[in-house]
């Protein structure tokens, strides 16, 4: 029908709101291709976003990162989650953070919170820059246990059998992760900003942290969050992973792509969830 639609994750974070991050925490070739990413591609990607005649944000959060960053109105459709592949299989005895180990995810955070809990086991499901030394850190710490990568079966299980999951990371555009534990009827630790306060609902599917919280903050939710009490959320849990599937996601995206010009900002208007949340 003659239209662009922009279905946009986020404006390149090393850019705009990741820009100081990156620039004191890389190394001198990273900053450097930053830069020369900037000067070649930055003001092309700018002008295109302009260009098109409907922005679709996977967040509210990166709605308004548009709105910022790039001068653009968007709408919200949430992104979708294969939350049939992920089920409840029992209640383990363990917490479970399956974020990048970056530290913009905070997962030193996380360990730090649970090396003062020797009574708590945690498992750290994934890989990243910061592996190693955490490992170092947490040597001969008997209740924090680190897979590195793992497959998608072996994700899976962990998390059908863990207590909950833990995600605090910094302004996350939206977080699959959280999704994916709460359609596996586990509740989630998380953290009041970016998307993740977008999906979980505090005491119903979950625990919102503070922004940029700190360990002891960490430690007290992890003690609220027992056995028992994980598992009183599960039903809600599974139904929260509702609003996310699939089958909305690909219906309103649908619905987009086949409204004629002069439909699509009627339609966009039906289809956003921006005031769901």
């Amino acid at each position: 029908f003659g239209k662009s639609l922009y279905y946009c994750h986020t404006p390149p974070r090393h850019w705009y709101d990741l820009k100081s991050y990156y620039q004191n925490n890389s190394g001198f070739i990273i900053k450097l291709g930053i830069w020369l990413q900037q000067l070649l591609f930055k003001s092309r990607y700018e002008k295109s976003v302009a260009q098109m005649d409907l922005i679709i944000a996977n967040s509210i959060n990166v709605k308004q990162r548009i709105k910022k960053y790039l001068g653009c109105d968007a709408i919200v459709v949430y992104p979708s989650c294969h939350i049939e592949r992920f089920n409840w299989q029992s209640q383990g005895d363990y917490y479970l953070s399956t974020a990048r180990v970056e530290p913009y995810k905070r997962i030193k955070l996380i360990v730090d919170a649970f090396m003062k809990m020797p009574d708590k086991k945690l498992i750290v499901a994934s890989g990243g820059v910061q592996l190693k030394a955490l490992q170092a850190l947490a040597k001969g710490v008997k209740n924090i246990e680190f897979t590195g990568w793992c497959s998608e079966q072996n994700l899976k299980d962990l998390v059908g059998n863990c207590i909950a999951t833990i995600y605090l990371p910094m302004d996350e555009d939206f977080g699959i992760s959280p999704v994916e534990s709460m359609a596996a009827g586990k509740p989630v630790i998380g953290v009041n900003e970016g998307g993740v306060k977008e999906t979980i609902i505090p005491g119903k599917t979950g625990l919102l942290c503070t922004a940029d919280p700190n360990s002891e903050e960490l430690v007290k939710a992890v003690n609220i969050m027992t056995k028992n009490y994980a598992l009183s959320l599960k039903e809600d849990c599974k139904l929260r992973a509702k609003n996310f599937s699939m089958e909305i996601f690909s219906g309103k995206m649908q619905k987009l792509i086949n409204a004629s010009p002069n439909e699509l900002h009627r339609v966009a208007r039906s289809v956003d969830a921006s005031y769901d949340v």
